[in-house]
């Protein structure tokens, strides 16, 4: 639902924990020289609308924001963000490239408490009939 507080436009998105369903609210604004930010508070068990709807495991407490790539790559097949989750100390950097059929995914997860980081890619091709993946990370798994 689009609402407007204190003149912001905001994207919100929440289920409410009816039936003892888990929650989930995401607060989405676009911030000056920023982009998009968002807030998402999501509980155990529900869907995480900022990771493809999937079920999560355990509570998350992040944030996101778009990367203002505009102002320096003149391209709008290139894309980046940047999340923080304060429960899991996972900060993540992800670079996108969207271009017809051929997609490629950069990430980059550094933990800030416990000092290890990983990394991935994933290519992806998709006709009408067809969706291919491959990704690697530096172990090759």
């Amino acid at each position: 639902k689009d609402v407007t507080i204190m003149d912001q436009a905001m994207k919100v998105v929440a289920d409410l924990p009816l039936n003892k369903k888990a929650a989930r609210v995401a607060v989405t604004t676009n911030v000056d020289k920023i982009g998009d930010v968002t807030l998402n508070l999501v509980q155990r068990g529900n869907t995480n609308h900022l990771r493809d709807n999937q079920a999560v495991n355990s509570n998350v407490c992040s944030v996101a924001f778009a990367l203002p790539l505009k102002e320096v790559i003149d391209n709008d097949s290139i894309s980046a963000d940047v999340s923080y989750d304060v429960l899991s100390n996972d900060a993540k950097v992800r670079a996108y490239y969207n271009n017809g059929d051929v997609n490629v995914k950069l990430q980059s997860v550094y933990n800030t408490k416990s000092n290890s980081a990983n990394s991935m890619a994933v290519l992806t091709y998709t006709t009408d009939d067809i969706k291919a993946s491959v990704s690697a990370d530096p172990d090759m798994n």
